[in-house]
């Protein structure tokens, strides 16, 4: 199977976690927030400069959305749990329907409608 080849000619800012570390698509920019190193046994945790601190708060200001959104799409722990169907595209409709339904338990809800 070939893999689908991703690129990006623009200079876009992409705005992830650490998980987005070492990643390049094209021209765009990755941005992930500082994060404290890990502390050597016996020694004590360094913390984040002022500085390192102002840049990691409008990051988490915008990628809380969508913290919230994957947390409300793993509800459904169906899509979080192995699947043993094995059909082709069987995964990706599952995944379809379990962000389907935290989009109607969004717009149901009684701090969303006008």
């Amino acid at each position: 199977m070939d893999e689908a080849q991703i690129s990006c000619e623009t200079a876009l800012p992409v705005r992830g976690d650490s998980g987005f570390q070492g990643l390049s698509i094209g021209n765009a920019e990755i941005i992930v927030p500082c994060k404290l190193k890990r502390a050597k046994k016996g020694k004590p945790r360094e913390e984040l400069t002022d500085q390192q601190k102002e840049a990691n708060a409008p990051l988490s200001k915008e990628r809380i959305s969508i913290e919230h959104s994957n947390a409300g799409f793993k509800r459904n722990h169906s899509v979080t749990d192995v699947l043993r169907n094995t059909r082709p595209g069987m995964s990706d409709s599952l995944a379809l329907v379990a962000m389907g339904l935290h989009n109607l338990r969004v717009s149901m809800r009684a701090s969303y409608q006008y």
